[in-house]
């Protein structure tokens, strides 16, 4: 029986213009750690639909995984270009903005994410947050506020991704609370669980071997 990659690949040698078919390789060789071959599927799929903003948000994300935060904010600036009022593409640029060490510009996109996005009670959080104690006691209020969402939610019967719990908990520097919810997040087999070794989000959870431990344990190394 054929791997994933190879399915992959046969599909590509059946119809080689089909963007949707390099999206999909480029993914699954993001979550392989395999960030070169990744960008050149990508911009492939790109070329076969200049005009997708998925793509074009795909590609800024795969240099964002692979710490090319220049590359991935140019690529979302541009993306911006179709649709300067996407909220989801608001938010990668702020994250990427954050890597660079840009936590102004960062704050600021993550603002206008919130409010497109028709979240004004996080955006005045992290606004007035930032201005009365500045950038790491917004993102721990802001967190704080999303933990307590997410478990209203969960009381309420609502599916919320544990992935939430751990993000949220990773911007509260709990370290304990962000590995117990990460063995759980992987536990669930969906798709942020692919990415964890990928995303540059949880640099401050990889250099705990407990975080590999875990991947490992869940067949995800």
């Amino acid at each position: 029986m054929l791997g994933a990659e190879e399915k992959i690949k046969y599909a590509i040698e059946l119809n080689p213009q089909a963007e949707e078919v390099h999206y999909l390789y480029s993914f699954f060789l993001v979550t392989r750690g395999r960030f070169d071959e990744a960008i050149a599927e990508a911009k492939l799929a790109l070329e076969l639909d200049p005009l997708s903003l998925r793509l074009h948000q795909h590609l800024g994300t795969t240099f964002y995984y692979a710490r090319r935060y220049d590359e991935a904010i140019e690529r979302y600036q541009q993306t911006l270009q179709l649709d300067s009022d996407n909220a989801s593409v608001r938010e990668v640029l702020g994250d990427a903005f954050e890597q660079k060490g840009l936590r102004e510009e960062a704050l600021g996109e993550w603002q206008r994410a919130m409010v497109l996005g028709g979240d004004e009670e996080l955006a005045t959080l992290l606004r007035d947050h930032n201005a009365r104690a500045g950038f790491a006691a917004a993102m721990r209020a802001v967190a704080q506020k999303k933990l307590e969402r997410v478990c209203q939610r969960r009381e309420q019967g609502g599916y919320v991704p544990t992935i939430e719990l751990v993000r949220a908990h990773v911007r509260m520097h709990d370290q304990e609370k962000a590995f117990a919810a990460l063995a759980k997040a992987c536990a669930e087999r969906n798709v942020f669980a692919l990415l964890l070794k990928s995303d540059p989000f949880y640099d401050g959870l990889r250099t705990d071997r407990r975080f590999a431990a875990i991947l490992k344990r869940n067949g995800l190394q």
